[in-house]
């Protein structure tokens, strides 16, 4: 359960929900009633048709729930999937391609991703940010002259790293994780938090192809390839007739491809290397040779193992 004062962040992602009457009372209409101990966190009051109502939030195995006490329990107006990680995610970089063997001489076509170790730099609590996560740095930044960091890194972000004693560092991301009490500043986390780990998820930022036509990006076939058609790599017609008058939005157009946020879910992973800070995972990874990817435990693969116990 969330105790009074932790919900501050939380509030928030209702807003709508209790600002707008006519949803709540949409809302009413399919409430449900769960049984919990108490109503932990006030979110507020109103009168709706003569009504009066006083909204609260609580927790209860990965759901957050808003709705308001009665004799029988807690009547439920808005249910939120609490989305957390069951283990940490962290950043590392794409080398490319390489071919491993398995144990009866198959190749196998592997993506092999360095994984220097992720700094903590930051630890958010509820009482003091709303929520509760684990803020990750990764790339030390390398000079030859350590006067020059200044310039390479902006004072509010050294004044960051020294709060937190880690030298800086290129890239920084946050994390939820179940069990934060096994973490510290400058503690540093390195590939071998998944030894044990049979598939992954990877995120990476897709490489950029630039302003492509419908037949390298959506597929399309095309005309015929002899001269007399004149059409040959057009979408073709994409207008109706005098109802509606008009080409209806969200049709596939030309317009940029990739450079877009892309994530590979169950990738098994082949090799770990922890001495040398590598991973190896079966299949492609997305973005380009050198790029900033991350790495976290398969969820789907977790949800599974957790719906055969």
């Amino acid at each position: 359960m969330i105790k009074a004062g932790q919900g501050h962040g939380l509030v928030n992602k209702f807003s709508n929900t209790i600002r707008v009457k006519s949803k709540i009372f949409a809302l009413l209409n399919c409430a449900k009633t769960y049984k919990f101990d108490s109503l932990s966190v006030p979110v507020c009051e109103f009168s709706l048709f003569g009504t009066e109502f006083s909204l609260g939030l609580s927790y209860s195995q990965g759901h957050y729930y808003l709705g308001e006490n009665n004799e029988k329990g807690l009547v439920v107006y808005w249910r939120r999937v609490l989305k957390r990680c069951s283990m940490i995610r962290l950043m590392g970089k794409k080398c490319g391609m390489v071919r491993l063997f398995d144990k009866d001489g198959a190749p196998i076509a592997c993506t092999l991703l360095k994984m220097d170790p992720n700094v903590v730099t930051q630890i958010k609590t509820r009482e003091k940010d709303g929520y509760e996560a684990v803020q990750l740095a990764f790339g030390e930044e390398i000079v030859k002259d350590p006067r020059t960091i200044e310039k390479r890194v902006s004072k509010p972000i050294i004044g960051h790293f020294k709060k937190a004693g880690v030298v800086p560092h290129r890239h920084l991301h946050e994390t939820c994780v179940e069990d934060m009490s096994q973490y510290e500043l400058g503690k540093k986390i390195d590939v071998s938090v998944f030894d044990g780990v049979e598939f992954v998820d990877v995120t990476g930022v897709s490489k950029g192809k630039g302003y492509q036509g419908v037949i390298k990006k959506y597929g399309f076939s095309g005309g015929p390839a002899a001269h007399g058609s004149g059409f040959h790599r057009h979408a073709g017609s994409t207008g109706m007739r005098t109802t509606p008058g008009r080409c209806l939005p969200g049709g596939p157009r030309p317009s940029h491809m990739g450079d877009v946020t892309v994530t590979t879910q169950n990738l098994k992973v082949i090799l770990i290397d922890v001495e040398k800070g590598y991973l190896a995972v079966e299949g492609a990874v997305p973005g380009a040779k050198n790029g900033l990817v991350y790495v976290t435990r398969a969820q789907k693969k977790l949800k599974m193992k957790e719906k055969k116990k």
